[in-house]
């Protein structure tokens, strides 16, 4: 049976968080026993496959983050475990702690994640853009860096000034799961004779939800039928009511904030919108597929989003859409190759 540690610094709400669970619940029928290196003790206790042990690990000091990786990498010498390991992951990729984990511990491939296009993230982040230089060695330390999305992958390697061996391992979607959640009852209640809009993320900068507000108050103008709901919570929640209020959207938009079952709200609704200014691999965008939902996104997205169709002009396609019905989608080919490429990974 073979052994793989997988780093992660929380298993919280949020999409690295979601792709690792759906991850660990495949691998659960595999060969594999998992250890589970956490930094952050979850709030509830977790429910995991039986072959997943969960350790919990002290943080380094948080003076690393500002350090040369390498020279980070030299002071902290010192084994995690004293066991040893066939694979070891850094599933988060942006963490000190994580790849400093997967690094030391004993293990004969290491593997680093790579969820997000570093290009522009690099470009609209300040915070990563000034810690950027100081991480980015940590990449040569690892056999190999598995990246979310073809786009991803090619943005990846726009920034990296040096060889690293990458692998496209996109992140399977559970539709057994999302099908059995949509049923469960909800507070929610939205008017069928309007055509309901939705979206989904952390509100933060990166998912681009003031552009989206601006980009609705220009659909209101023309049709009143179109509600856009907005699901999540972020730092930005206060400057996004604030801005929708401003644009007199408060009767058409409405924010749900974070839901541990969004599916239930999701499946009401006639069409998902989402355009980001960057993304690795929107895992809303294939969960509203599966329940048959209009997407709508760049046309540049679709590189980061395999069986997503990206729209040339978002105003003219949402300006169009229609209610019809739907229909769910099962992703079996997506995920079929997607286990593929983790199978070979692992193997």
């Amino acid at each position: 049976m073979k052994k793989i540690a997988i780093f992660q610094t929380d298993l919280g709400l949020g999409g690295i968080q979601t792709a690792l669970l759906t991850l660990l619940i495949y691998l659960e029928n595999k060969s594999y026993q998992i250890d589970l290196y956490l930094f952050e003790k979850a709030e509830k206790e977790l429910t995991l496959p039986r072959n997943i042990s969960v350790k919990y690990m002290k943080p380094f000091p948080a003076a690393f983050k500002l350090l040369p990786f390498s020279l980070v990498k030299h002071f902290a010498r010192g084994k995690v475990s004293s066991a040893s390991y066939d694979v070891s992951i850094d599933f988060n990729g942006y963490s000190v702690d994580t790849a400093l984990g997967a690094l030391q511990i004993s293990a004969e491939h290491k593997v680093i994640w790579v969820h997000s296009d570093y290009e522009k993230r690099i470009k609209y982040n300040l915070k990563f853009r000034m810690l950027w230089g100081q991480m980015k060695r940590k990449y040569s330390f690892f056999d190999e860096v598995a990246v979310v999305s073809k786009g991803a992958e090619k943005a990846f390697r726009k920034v990296i000034d040096y060889g690293v061996s990458t692998r496209v391992v996109s992140n399977i979607i559970d539709i057994a799961y999302i099908m059995r959640m949509k049923d469960e009852v909800t507070t929610l209640s939205v008017d069928p004779e309007r055509y309901n809009l939705v979206t989904m993320g952390r509100l933060v900068h990166s998912k681009g939800f003031d552009l989206l507000l601006d980009l609705f108050a220009t659909i209101w103008e023309k049709r009143q039928d179109m509600m856009l709901y907005i699901i999540g919570d972020g730092p930005e929640m206060k400057s996004l009511l604030a801005k929708r209020d401003e644009l007199g959207l408060k009767e058409c938009v409405t924010f749900l904030e974070s839901q541990m079952n969004p599916y239930t709200m999701m499946d009401q609704m006639d069409g998902f919108v989402f355009a980001p200014r960057y993304e690795g691999q929107g895992i809303v965008l294939l969960e509203a597929f599966a329940l048959g939902l209009d997407v709508f996104v760049p046309k540049e997205m679709e590189a980061f989003n395999p069986a997503v169709i990206g729209i040339e002009n978002l105003e003219e396609a949402l300006l169009g859409a229609q209610k019809k019905e739907k229909t769910y989608i099962s992703l079996e080919n997506y995920n079929s190759s997607v286990i593929k490429e983790i199978d070979r990974l692992l193997s």
